[in-house]
């Protein structure tokens, strides 16, 4: 039990050491927002289908973060089919 406790201990140590020498902290962006940071302030879905083809997203995943960032604020229905970043 000892042993375990070390060994993650050891790992939480050098996975703070890595995200000090690359300049990440707590505040990390998750997936979904990563993905947001890649599109225009105003897209077309199409757009958006093509940003998540090449960070092999499934599309189910991409409308799931819109719904969610939609919910946040971060993401605006302009109409069907066009979205602003808020």
């Amino acid at each position: 039990m000892e042993a375990a406790l070390e060994i993650g201990q050891w790992l939480t140590n050098e996975t703070l050491r890595v995200y000090d020498e690359l300049g990440l902290d707590s505040t990390a962006l998750s997936p979904m927002h990563r993905f947001l940071q890649r599109l225009p302030d105003r897209f077309k879905t199409a757009r958006a289908k093509e940003i998540a083809e090449e960070d092999d997203i499934p599309g189910s995943t991409m409308f799931d973060w819109f719904n969610k960032l939609q919910e946040s604020g971060d993401l605006e229905k302009v109409k069907r089919g066009l979205y602003r970043k808020v």
